[in-house]
């Protein structure tokens, strides 16, 4: 059992807690759990191998007229 100081403290850092909490945005809380640090941008981290996608507009893209026929 908890003696009645022990009580007392963990309700004020509980209170403290929670105001820090509310404070802060969404961003600031993902960052400040311990799964939003496990959880990195693609080609950031040491390990393993990325590819960089990039999209690029339609304009860029050239069709060319097929050189087979159908028998």
């Amino acid at each position: 059992m908890a003696t009645a100081k022990q009580t007392q403290a963990s309700k004020k850092n509980v209170k403290k807690t929670q105001e820090k909490w509310q404070s802060m945005t969404s961003r600031q809380r993902a960052l400040r759990q311990s799964e939003g640090r496990l959880r990195k941008k693609s080609g950031m981290g040491p390990n393993g191998e990325y590819y960089r996608i990039v999209v690029r507009p339609k304009s860029e893209f050239v069709i060319l007229a097929p050189t087979w026929k159908w028998v």
